[in-house]
């Protein structure tokens, strides 16, 4: 019995023994997980911590940065930022739009850099703009980009901004003439290409530059004293995009923020968290609602300015190519405007209505065209319309010339005065259209003043996004002459005065009814008179039911009386 106790009690013992030693081994097991765990979190940890760090560019970094860069001052006038990038040559870089308006020619002028570091005013020698800065633009208002996709009744421009290549260079004396010492700051960094090639949405950025909204701008431009922004890159672009091309960081040179700037951070530098020049700032988009988009040039454009061949190579070898390929994803004006008043007099109404893509290039042009560019003359106050042939005849035999006559347009803007010849034996739509790049909407509306020669008043039509009249085909009337004028704002584009006239004309009805012009999936085209009375009417009832059905839906230049400027005796001085 007492064997048989003792074996029990070992066997309770070695139990024992078994369980605290699993206990042991899973506690060990334990705290080895919680360790891995503690040490995961301490590497999160870190991580979190770098990355943070990596995200606050320090004062010292900036306070450095901050003697390089300079207030620019014309005339005792704030006029923008610059920052040094080659101290020995005396050669610092800024906006080209700041640059170009610089009057180093004027004698009388003063135009000089300024900051606290030095306390000295260095005169401005001369500025080199970057080559692609207005090529944008040049290719822009070739093309004049309608929405390939909207309405052909109703074609839509696409509002662009000249945002390319806006980076100059601006060359000051490097030394004081009278103690030889330098008198710029220490040049900034610039980030390495691939640096700038790799830059993403997120990256920490601070500009350093003099905007004018400040509580001392009453003697800024004696005291220049910068401002400090901090935030993030929120975007990288090209100055034109689309979702149908594929992205590309050669030509992705934007550099997009949300960073408070304004008039005068132009030409400011934008800095890395190195302190390195990623860019330079020149846009900024007005919002009641935030901060809104600013625009930087990447830095790669100072790369550029420093080698002229590159500068050349890089622009007619990348950029030009990639925008005229980003530009054929939408319709010239030309072409759209074109299609668009032949279908609204020849084809109106068509359910669905065809977007411009579906009739542009996609059919055969059922009409005969002719487009000229022209160029607004300079603003004036008020404009002279002569009418010769209105001119009063003198009386027989008593020496007194005739009196000449015109139309008085007064009214300030920029005028272009053209004439037009047509055979009204066929239909002739002429128009006009005005595209700007520096319009929210693309355009700059068009006052248009027109008569028949031999007319003795001008009938008016105002501020219209294009300008069109209607002939209708007269065969009594044979081939008429048309004088026509056109007004603009001067302020709605004052970097272009071109603009596009054009003539559109189709056989009369009665013509085309051996002719039928063939559109796929779509009726024929009109082939008689009533075709003609019939679209008649139906713009007619449009007009009548916007402008008394639902007047607050109209637009009121639909809607206004027609409006005439009577002829009166020819005055120059007027």
């Amino acid at each position: 019995m007492s064997r048989v106790l003792l074996m029990l009690a070992g066997a309770v013992f070695l139990a024992g023994l078994v369980f605290l030693e699993t206990s042991r081994y899973a506690e060990m097991r334990r705290l080895r997980d919680r360790t891995a765990t503690l040490q995961e979190d301490v590497r999160s940890a870190e991580e979190k911590a770098d990355a943070a760090l990596a995200a606050i560019i320090a004062p010292e970094t900036l306070s450095r940065a901050t003697d390089s860069v300079y207030l620019i001052v014309v005339n005792g006038a704030s006029r923008g930022t610059a920052f040094v990038i080659d101290r020995e040559r005396g050669v610092l870089a800024g906006a080209a739009h700041t640059a170009s308006s610089l009057p180093l020619d004027d004698p009388d002028a003063n135009v000089y850099l300024l900051n606290r570091a030095s306390s000295a005013k260095i005169p401005v020698l001369s500025t080199r703009l970057h080559a692609g800065f207005g090529a944008f633009r040049t290719l822009v208002e070739d093309h004049q980009p309608i929405r390939s996709d909207s309405s052909i009744y109703a074609p839509q421009a696409a509002p662009l901004r000249d945002l390319a290549f806006d980076a100059a260079l601006i060359t000051v004396n490097p030394v004081d003439p009278a103690t030889g010492e330098a008198v710029l700051g220490p040049a900034l960094p610039i980030a390495s290409e691939d640096a700038l090639l790799a830059l993403e949405p997120g990256a920490p950025i601070a500009v350093i530059g003099y905007p004018y909204d400040t509580l001392d701008d009453g003697f800024a431009p004696d005291a220049a004293t910068s401002r400090v922004e901090r935030g993030v890159i929120s975007a990288i672009t090209p100055p034109l995009d689309s979702a149908q091309e594929k992205r590309d960081p050669a030509i992705a040179n934007l550099i997009i923020h949300r960073l408070a700037t304004a008039g005068g951070n132009s030409g400011s530098p934008i800095l890395n968290a190195a302190g390195e020049v990623i860019g330079i700032h020149t846009h900024g988009i007005e919002s009641p609602s935030s901060n809104a988009d600013g625009a930087a040039q990447r830095a790669d454009v100072l790369y550029d300015l420093l080698s002229q061949e590159r500068e050349q190579k890089r622009l007619n070898e990348v950029f030009l190519p990639a925008w005229r390929r980003l530009l054929s994803h939408w319709t010239r004006a030309e072409d759209a405007l074109s299609w668009s008043f032949f279908m609204e007099y020849a084809r109106p109404g068509e359910k669905p209505a065809p977007s411009v893509q579906s009739l542009v290039g996609a059919a055969a042009e059922p009409f005969d065209r002719v487009i000229e560019t022209l160029e607004f003359e300079p603003a004036t106050q008020s404009r002279c319309l002569d009418a010769p042939e209105l001119a009063e005849p003198p009386d027989a035999g008593d020496g007194v010339e005739s009196e000449s006559r015109a139309f008085v347009i007064r009214e300030k803007g920029e005028y272009a005065e053209f004439w037009r010849t047509v055979d009204r034996r066929s239909e002739h739509v002429l128009f006009a259209f005005d595209y700007s790049l520096r319009s929210k909407k693309g355009f700059c509306p068009l006052t248009a003043y027109w008569r028949k020669k031999g007319d003795t008043r001008l009938q008016v039509a105002r501020n219209r996004a294009s300008f069109e009249l209607h002939l209708p085909p007269s065969p009594e009337a044979g081939v008429e002459d048309y004088q026509i004028l056109l007004r603009r704002d001067q302020r709605c584009d004052p970097v272009s005065a071109q603009f596009m006239t054009g003539a559109i004309s189709w056989p009369a009805a009665a013509q085309m009814a051996a002719q039928t012009v063939a559109f796929e999936k779509r009726p024929p085209a009109a082939k008689n008179e009533e075709s003609h009375a019939l679209a008649g009417m139906q713009r007619a009832w449009r007009r009548f039911r916007a402008c008394r059905l639902s007047p607050k839906d109209a637009r009121p230049e639909d809607c206004s009386p027609p409006e005439y400027i009577e002829l009166e005796p020819s005055s120059r001085e007027q």
